[in-house]
């Protein structure tokens, strides 16, 4: 599973967020949370993790599937 980073980006623009602020959030480091956003593959508990983070749903963040 991914998360899209055009999609946690939009989200985190609407809520005034720095990817700082999302990894304290998530409990993560920022250079763990870059690496997650720019295409490597994530656990699902790291993927809700980020989804709590932005009070969102996981579908929400993830990479759409075609």
């Amino acid at each position: 599973m991914r998360i899209s980073k055009k999609k946690v980006s939009f989200i985190m623009a609407e809520k005034d967020m720095f990817q700082k602020d999302l990894a304290d959030k998530a409990g993560m480091s920022r250079g763990n949370l870059s690496v997650l956003l720019n295409g490597k593959n994530c656990q699902p508990k790291t993927i809700l993790k980020i989804a709590n983070a932005l009070k969102v749903g996981i579908e929400d963040i993830l990479e759409d599937t075609d």
